[in-house]
């Protein structure tokens, strides 16, 4: 797991786990904080607890419609990333996990 920790100054990393299409740990901080933490697992950005989201909640609506998705619900800025239930472009319901600062998926699930 180093991709998250010694790239961006998280230690102590453990309890990893797999779910939603997501990575999700528990570290330690640059300054020493317990953080939980999601992690994209194409690039290995952590995203921590306490993030603030550099998008609202329309942006994130917009950037879901531009991919295709469609009846967004139960869109929450959610432990330092958005998440939401949808429907993609091939008509299935999934669970996402977005980016909370490009808007970019970074995990989904079909339910």
């Amino acid at each position: 797991m180093q991709w998250a920790d010694e790239q961006q100054g998280y230690t102590k990393v453990h309890d990893l786990s797999f779910g939603h299409g997501v990575w999700t740990a528990k570290a330690r901080s640059a300054d020493g904080q317990k953080v939980a933490l999601r992690i994209d697992p194409k690039t290995g950005r952590a995203f921590p607890n306490e993030q603030v989201s550099r998008l609202s909640e329309s942006d994130v609506r917009a950037a879901l419609s531009t991919k295709g998705d469609t009846h967004v619900h139960d869109l929450d800025f959610d432990n330092g990333v958005w998440t939401a239930k949808a429907d993609n472009a091939a008509g299935s319901s999934v669970r996402l996990q977005i980016d909370p600062d490009t808007g970019r998926i970074i995990g989904d699930d079909k339910r």
